[in-house]
């Protein structure tokens, strides 16, 4: 019965300590708060006991209605075993990574200390000129001093066009992703001076379309066509649930209708950390040291399965009545 009361006593006691330690640790964090600039090469330092907010402005708004893409790098000092987190605040999501990225390869272990997500341009709805720029939270668990490197700019050729090739670099840490909208305002909003940067096509937009990707590299990558709305999916296990994918190392392909996407959808561009996938657990492909792959990609007008089957039975319709001619 005394050993009973006295492991109670103990237990407590050690619960008692903890709270009261992590209460003290409370009390001396510091949160630093301040304003910044895109466009700029903003650097913080953070530890154990000092966390960084940013809130962000921009000269001008005319180009608030493409997303925001956010680049953070650090110095040697983070570790697997105390990363830095960070966090994007948007209006209605969070968006969080932590550095470093640590990759295993067949050959190799690889380390990423940045890291690039661009965010979700339609999280307050259709109309992506409504999205407020995101804040950011930045925190370690590092008794040392950690040096972030954190910038954010407009992802300018965010709207893809019909017939207009776009070449892009990809990293395991840097997934990037395009948005195609079968409409000829893709943004959603009406023409007005203030968004005169936003794109207006003035062509016909099809209903059928061919995505085609063209690659250099033999690494492997996952290409995932998404529905146009949030949350976007970013990584090699979540892209499996949602909407389209395919695996490929230098072409790949995909035909894409507006029954399938009535608004548009997103092309996520992921390079994956192995290349497993596309070789079948095979050694025979050289892998890139850094896993850096190089995309071209376009999309083509193509003809729907509806227009396919008119233009059959018109053309079934025309041989028939020129055999009726003929006979009569």
């Amino acid at each position: 019965m005394i050993s009973f009361v006295v492991l109670i006593v103990t237990f407590v006691n050690n619960v008692y300590t903890e709270y009261l330690h992590n209460s003290i640790e409370a009390h001396n964090k510091t949160f630093v708060y301040n304003w910044y600039d895109y466009d700029v090469l903003i650097q913080v330092t953070l530890n154990k006991t000092t966390e960084q907010y940013l809130d962000f402005n921009e000269e001008s708004n005319i180009w608030y209605g493409y997303p925001t893409r956010v680049h953070v790098s650090a110095n040697g000092s983070v570790t697997p075993d105390h990363p830095l987190f960070v966090s994007a605040i948007q209006q209605k999501g969070i968006s969080s990574w932590e550095l470093p990225l640590v990759v295993a390869t067949k050959t190799n272990v690889l380390r990423f200390d940045e890291v690039s997500r661009t965010l979700c341009p339609h999280d307050a709805g259709p109309n992506v000129t409504s999205v407020n720029r995101p804040s950011l939270q930045l925190s370690t668990s590092s008794e040392q001093n950690v040096t972030a490197y954190v910038k954010l700019r407009r992802v300018a050729d965010f709207f893809v066009q019909v017939d207009k090739e776009l070449q892009i670099l990809v990293k395991p840490s840097t997934p990037k992703y395009y948005y195609f909208s079968f409409d000829s305002s893709p943004a959603n909003v009406s023409e007005r001076a203030g968004w005169r940067y936003l794109p207006r096509f003035n062509y016909t937009i099809p209903k059928s379309v061919l995505l085609i990707i063209e690659s250099d590299d033999q690494i492997c990558a996952t290409i995932s066509i998404q529905n146009n709305s949030c949350p976007v999916f970013d990584n090699e296990a979540d892209v499996l649930y949602q909407g389209y994918h395919l695996t490929m190392t230098t072409k790949g392909g995909i035909t894409l209708t507006q029954s399938m996407f009535p608004h548009g959808f997103y092309i996520m561009f992921i390079v994956r950390q192995n290349d497993d996938e596309c070789t079948g657990g095979a050694n025979g492909l050289r892998l890139d040291a850094d896993r850096i792959k190089r995309f071209r990609f376009r999309i083509v007008a193509t003809i729907s399965y509806m227009e396919y089957l008119v233009g059959a039975l018109v053309t079934f319709a025309l041989a028939f009545a020129i055999i009726l001619c003929v006979i009569t």
